[in-house]
């Protein structure tokens, strides 16, 4: 009788291990501390960083834009890789490279070269930036919805961003 209650206690001590492990990992999977990285990740979404890096730097610019501001400019990726501004943000001659058009021609043929730590570090802060932070405010102005001349403050977020060429 004695080994059946031992038998007993011990499934209902392992049973209840599991339900409490199992209740642990359901609550901490939920919500946006833990079980939606697209929000609260330090990292941009997948989508946002495919394709060419001037592509990258232009969808992260352009997605702070939209989730800080309404209305957002339209064509706003177009808007960005063709603004002259963004040239010198980047230490690189405006009067060499006028775009993010030019300079993504200029990589791809090989006549600059790029760091890859510098360009996620770069991208990964302007991604992080609080909308309420005076660095997103100065970029964009929402009541001249489709000026984006001061785009290129947001790569003063962080000194990488200046240090993206070799």
């Amino acid at each position: 009788m004695k080994k059946n209650n031992c038998e007993n206690l011990f499934k209902y001590f392992i049973c209840n291990l599991l339900k409490t492990f199992l209740i642990f990992f359901m609550l901490t999977s939920c919500g946006t501390d833990t079980g939606n990285p697209s929000v609260t990740s330090s990292n941009p979404p997948q989508n946002l960083i495919s394709g060419p890096f001037t592509t990258q730097l232009a969808n992260i610019m352009c997605q702070r834009l939209t989730q800080c501001f309404s209305p957002a400019p339209t064509n706003c990726n177009s808007q960005i890789m063709s603004e002259s501004h963004i040239s010198s943000s980047l230490s690189l001659n405006e009067n060499t490279y006028k775009n993010l058009n030019e300079i993504q021609t200029a990589i791809d043929s090989k006549v600059l070269s790029v760091n890859t730590e510098k360009i996620n570090t770069c991208m990964n802060s302007i991604y992080n930036l609080n909308c309420q932070s005076t660095t997103i405010q100065s970029a964009y102005n929402n009541s001249d919805v489709e000026n984006i001349s001061e785009i290129w403050r947001l790569l003063q977020v962080s000194t990488s961003c200046q240090q993206i060429f070799n």
